[in-house]
């Protein structure tokens, strides 16, 4: 299978594209609008694709290494009530039955780590081929399944949202004998040759079926930013891109909810292929765009200014019909040391301020702010941009059709 990275679209490099004349300017796309107050340059944006390729090997080499079975720790000398000890007493985390992995090391690695490591041993356990799916695929693919973006507020809920890691998802042909197994959950559906690829040694669902089982069984934001991730990969080259790659892509996830309808999660298949847009640059911004389509507002991506300092900035979202911009801000961009690129939380915090005021300035347009504790629900969003005097007409936006406005009344 090709992995699909930064600028990787499969048609060669940006200048390729430029040359060849397929990639269009951000601004123009199959919907006729354009995401972010680019606080990290593309080429920035380039780094973090390269970085999270890095993380997700190292991630992958860290739970081969440290995924063991009894065996194994029968064999380092470790009695069975050596081994339960462990697991009462903290030191050792068991995945399932009979795979454990250090607690030290579970508990400082991030979910989608976690679940690589679920992942590792359910493939050893496995008496036969295994075919991992949804989230497991997911995690494979290095879709934002688990977004620490959408797990702002720390909770009750993210603490079961986070056991969950442990449990993978498989997919197995409708008539095979289902297993009652709590570490695994084994969905029976049909899969033909193209919708199983090969990702660094494991058997996954491929890249579009991925997303259509995640549109159908995770909550809609999720599957939106999964679908955005992916189709940004597929399509965008730096500031540009493939328009005809995007519609092809359209067409080919449409089809697939065509020949599921009437089913559950048909139309949630539908209006992912629809609402996916490949110039949103994080699954914050996937969200946000969300809760501005469920609101009612217009929104365009991408729009390009220049700022009173006579630099070129680019607004996450220019609310095109009440002169504002908006911006979106995760605790993470001001906490994570990587994201802040040597500054410190001080300096990127003024930084954005700075920006803001060099846009406000030369286009005499208010900016508003929000962080991804508002966009947990679209009424929560909705209260939040009318406190900050932001008009909302609090009915969806038919921007595309009927029948996704209606499905999106219906999110919470």
């Amino acid at each position: 299978m090709q992995e699909v990275y930064g600028c990787q679209t499969g048609r060669g490099s940006h200048t390729d594209a430029r040359a060849q004349g397929e990639y269009a300017e951000l601004s123009t796309d199959p919907h006729g609008g354009s995401s972010s107050l680019a606080d990290i340059g593309e080429a920035r944006r380039m780094d973090l694709d390269q970085k999270r390729r890095v993380d997700f090997d190292e991630s992958l080499a860290r739970a081969r290494q440290s995924v063991v079975s009894t065996r194994d720790l029968h064999r380092d000398g470790m009695t069975g009530r050596g081994i339960a000890a462990a697991v009462r007493s903290g030191s050792l985390t068991r995945l399932r039955t009979g795979w454990f992995v250090p607690a030290s090391g579970w508990e400082a690695v991030k979910p989608d780590a976690r679940h690589l490591a679920a992942v590792v041993a359910a493939q050893r356990v496995a008496p036969s081929r295994i075919v991992f799916s949804h989230r497991s695929a997911a995690t494979l693919h290095q879709l934002p399944v688990w977004s620490r973006w959408l797990a702002d507020e720390p909770g009750s809920e993210d603490e079961r949202w986070l056991s969950e890691t442990r449990v993978v998802h498989t997919t197995m042909a409708s008539g095979a004998r289902r297993v009652p197994e709590p570490s695994r959950v084994r969905h029976r559906e049909s899969l033909s040759a193209d919708d199983i690829v090969r990702v660094d040694g494991f058997e996954c669902t491929s890249l579009e079926r991925t997303l259509f089982d995640i549109a159908r069984s995770e909550p809609f934001p999720i599957a939106l930013a999964c679908a955005d991730e992916a189709l940004r990969r597929e399509v965008r080259c730096g500031r540009l891109v493939d328009r005809e790659r995007w519609t092809a892509w359209r067409e080919r996830i449409l089809g697939r909810a065509r020949a599921y309808a009437g089913r559950p999660g048909a139309r949630a298949v539908r209006a992912f292929a629809l609402l996916a847009d490949p110039r949103v640059d994080s699954p914050l911004e996937s969200v946000s765009r969300l809760r501005f389509l469920q609101a009612g507002i217009e929104v365009e991506l991408q729009h390009e200014v220049i700022g009173a300092d006579g630099r070129r900035y680019y607004l996450d979202f220019w609310l095109k019909h009440q002169n504002l911009f908006g911006e979106c801000d995760g605790r993470f961009k001001y906490s994570d040391v990587e994201l802040r690129h040597g500054r410190s939380a001080g300096d990127v915090f003024f930084a954005e301020k700075l920006r803001q005021d060099a846009v406000s300035g030369a286009i005499m347009m208010r900016g508003v702010r929000w962080a991804a504790r508002h966009v947990v629900t679209g009424a929560r969003f909705a209260a939040h941009l009318r406190s900050l005097g932001v008009e909302v007409p609090g009915r969806a936006s038919h921007a595309f059709g009927a029948d996704v406005a209606s499905f999106l009344d219906m999110l919470p």
